[in-house]
């Protein structure tokens, strides 16, 4: 693993911890990024960087996941707001544990056994 993308799962743990589970999606899609273009080699966008790895379909859910609540466009409806952390906490909490499994998964999805 990159040194880059452990710096970053340290990260992800303790937002993870704090209960701070729209960060963690954010974080472990920058976590992917980093290991697949480190240690991968892989070049481009992240669309790009992520169509070489085995989890390409839960690749892309996260990606688009990350890429709603991060780029807010005024015509839709918020992907975030103070009230939905309290209302869809659930919701955010099984993503946020979907999201760190599918780290895990790309992470060691090409060690050597």
């Amino acid at each position: 693993m990159s040194e880059h993308a452990l710096g970053l799962l340290v990260d992800l743990q303790a937002v993870y911890c704090a209960g701070a589970f729209v960060s963690c999606i954010i974080i472990a899609c920058t976590i992917i990024d980093a290991h697949l273009q480190d240690i991968e080699g892989a070049d481009g966008g992240m669309q790009a960087t992520f169509a070489i790895s085995s989890y390409q379909k839960e690749l892309e859910w996260l990606r688009m996941r990350r890429n709603r609540l991060v780029h807010f466009k005024t015509t839709t409806t918020p992907a975030i707001s103070v009230d939905d952390h309290w209302h869809n906490r659930t919701a955010h909490e099984e993503n946020a544990a979907k999201a760190i499994k599918l780290v895990a998964g790309v992470l060691f999805e090409n060690l050597l056994v």
